[in-house]
């Protein structure tokens, strides 16, 4: 998992004319006093361009100063839902000679920025790879998980039993998670293009001194904690709202 190996964090949110990227060392760096810091960068943009080419901008500048400052381990970088598909196909074709004109979708040819701004991504990403390990997130999966299956007898504000990610009862399960048990609630949301997703909140399990169970829940509560900081720098972005357990069995 992406989350739980990286040296370096960063979460990227684009809301209006900003585009902010927070980064969080991990570990595994020569200089130990860097580790653990958070560091976040505010770039202007139009506001005017589609949210997927604003984030995509600030995806290329990080690349390109990782690559400057001669990163050489594991970057996990997390994006939005809009734009973490078109980071995971240019991930799953990263070694394709025409990378820029694969991930560019024939009605984006109708707008420069778009084109322009892909085919930098594109550019980046593969520079990247010959020195570091790059891999995205969607942060949207770091609150929610998404089901999959028979979906569409479901309603919002449901609630359903999971073992092991599953409910064989109504033919539904989590798209990419195992594992997870217990009552969920339901929550839909409807896309632009009408389109319907369904989900339930990532709960993470914590001990009494707030640090995660696994090592992936503390992975988790790791990037939260990032995603939080680099959306007090963008407006109009609200904070989400984060279920944890603690293991006496309290919601807090």
């Amino acid at each position: 998992m992406a989350i739980m190996h990286a040296n370096l964090l960063v979460d990227i949110i684009a809301s209006g004319d900003k585009v902010a990227r927070t980064s969080y060392r991990i570990g595994g760096f020569n200089d130990t006093k860097l580790n653990g810091k958070m560091v976040t960068e505010v770039m202007d943009v139009n506001a005017k361009l589609p949210g997927q080419v604003r984030v995509l901008k600030m995806v290329t500048r990080v690349l390109d100063q990782l690559v400057k400052a001669h990163f050489n381990g594991e970057v996990c970088i997390m994006v939005p839902t809009g734009t973490a598909p078109k980071c995971f196909q240019a991930k799953k074709l990263i070694k394709s000679k025409t990378l820029a004109r694969d991930l560019t979708a024939p009605f984006m040819y109708d707008y420069p920025e778009w084109v322009d701004g892909i085919a930098a991504f594109a550019k980046a990403l593969q520079r990247a790879d010959k020195t570091m390990t790059v891999n995205f997130f969607n942060s949207k999966e770091l609150y929610f998980m998404e089901l999959t299956g028979n979906v569409e007898g479901l309603y919002h504000g449901q609630q359903i039993s999971l073992v092991n990610g599953i409910n064989e009862e109504l033919g539904v399960g989590l798209n990419a998670w195992q594992y997870v048990n217990g009552v969920h609630t339901v929550k839909v949301e409807t896309g632009y293009n009408g389109t319907k997703k369904y989900y339930v909140n990532r709960i993470v399990r914590t001990r009494d001194n707030g640090e995660g169970v696994s090592q992936f829940e503390q992975a988790i509560i790791n990037a939260r904690e990032v995603h939080a900081e680099n959306a007090k720098h963008v407006p109009n972005i609200p904070a989400p709202k984060i279920t944890q357990v603690a293991m006496n069995g309290y919601n807090f």
